[in-house]
């Protein structure tokens, strides 16, 4: 009987014929595909019941779904490194402007302005430019007097109505303390103007009455055959002249 049974499913395995009435499950392979035999003795009839089912539709079934499921998998993973990547790019982007901008004002701070400045000039080769440098009148005093919070706030209002005086006609950078250094994108003359509206929008009657905030500059017209530190040594001096002099004033050199 068992050999008859291997020989009629071709099977090759080593199967158990079931002597009880309970049901056995049996996986053999036969020409070349995974089957499932299920066997059972009836004592009624003495017959051996044989259950064969053939499982490659369920195997494929199976590993249709596991390539399904491998797909989403890569596709999720590419998705992970997608998003990691631009998280990364982002974060390193904030870094570098962190490091290069001055928290107060939102100006570069010097290190970005001095990369910047030979950029402007090859960009702007045949065109007239001035520098300019100040520092707020008295700043000390305004610290002592109305202590250091206000004067980072007085700091950063002259750092935004720097901004808005300049627009797009330079470059503006907070130097250092109080002291603030740019290049304007006009001559003399016109950047002596710029500067004179500037100096009138800190004292103007929507600030407040308490106090008064004015400044010292100087301007020099930019020589492309000075260095960058010859011709901030320069504007430095005609600031020093400002001071010299009175305050609240342009000097020229």
């Amino acid at each position: 009987m068992k050999k008859n049974c291997k020989k009629r499913v071709g099977i090759t395995e080593r199967l158990q014929l079931n002597q009880s009435e309970t049901p056995i499950m049996q996986w053999y392979t036969s020409e070349g595909k995974r089957k499932c035999l299920i066997t059972q003795y009836d004592k009624i009839l003495g017959w051996y019941l044989v259950l064969e089912m053939d499982t490659s539709s369920i195997s494929q079934v199976f590993q249709e779904r596991v390539k399904s499921n491998v797909f989403f998998m890569l596709v999720a993973l590419a998705a992970c490194i997608v998003v990691s990547t631009s998280v990364f790019i982002n974060c390193n982007l904030r870094i570098v402007k962190i490091e290069n901008t001055d928290e107060l004002t939102g100006l570069p701070n010097r290190k970005q302005f001095s990369k910047r400045y030979l950029t402007f000039l090859r960009k702007n080769r045949k065109t007239k430019k001035t520098l300019f440098m100040f520092d707020i009148d008295h700043f000390k005093d305004i610290n002592d007097t109305y202590g250091h919070i206000f004067g980072n706030s007085v700091i950063a209002m002259v750092g935004e109505d720097l901004q808005h005086a300049i627009g797009e006609n330079g470059i503006a950078a907070r130097w250092g303390g109080d002291e603030f250094f740019g290049v304007l994108l006009v001559g003399v003359d016109e950047a002596k103007q710029i500067m004179e509206q500037f100096m009138d929008s800190l004292i103007s009657e929507e600030k407040n009455e308490s106090y008064h905030v004015t400044i010292s500059v100087g301007i020099s017209e930019v020589d492309e055959d000075l260095s960058m530190e010859q011709m901030v040594k320069r504007v430095d001096e005609a600031l020093y002249h400002s001071k010299k002099n009175g305050r609240n004033q342009i000097s020229v050199l």
